[in-house]
């Protein structure tokens, strides 16, 4: 029994978070009864709910982790929305959002939860950006910018505008024709 108890120990300080025994890889069960010197062939087959609801208790205690989900939920969506504020990239918020849980002490949840909050809080801070830019356009600002998604959606190429696509274009070698056009 001592043996999957080290084995959970171990993984939940290695991985942040509780994982049942039968689905630690054979050889990272092997390397752990190689350190604390049992039987490499463990039979982690009997390793029962009730026990291993126990052990996960225990092991909360000893490393002082918090499992207090609603606060975990609170201090995810909280850091989150902050990091988004300042950072596009999904790897940069979920970083973040690991680091606060690490430093308060709180279990890690799954990667598809962090990768769907990191998304949800991204898009959320976005919209607020778009919002707030398009509330302080003005009704000429917001003509001028539908004229120019007009230009780019036209097949007429000969527009006395300079069209969106134009603007966007990589400006050609700087002989006498190109400069003349």
């Amino acid at each position: 029994m001592l043996n999957h108890y080290i084995i959970a120990l171990k993984c939940y300080q290695y991985l942040g978070s509780p994982i049942k025994a039968d689905k630690v890889d054979v050889s990272i069960k092997k390397y752990i009864a190689a350190i604390i010197g049992v039987d490499s062939k463990l039979d982690l087959k009997n390793y029962n709910k009730k026990t291993r609801k126990r052990h996960i208790k225990i092991i909360r205690e000893y490393l002082k982790l918090n499992a207090n989900k609603p606060d975990r939920r609170k201090i995810m969506k909280a850091t989150a929305l902050n990091a988004a504020s300042t950072k596009e990239n999904l790897a940069d918020i979920i970083n973040a959002v690991i680091d606060e849980l690490i430093k308060s002490k709180f279990e890690l949840p799954s990667f598809k939860r962090l990768v769907r909050l990191a998304r949800a809080a991204r898009t959320l801070v976005n919209n607020d950006n778009y919002m707030e830019i398009v509330s302080k356009l003005t009704d000429e600002q917001k003509q001028l910018i539908d004229t120019m998604i007009d230009l780019i959606i036209a097949e007429d190429k000969d527009l006395d505008y300079l069209s969106w696509v134009a603007l966007k274009q990589e400006p050609k070698k700087p002989t006498t024709n190109n400069i003349k056009q």
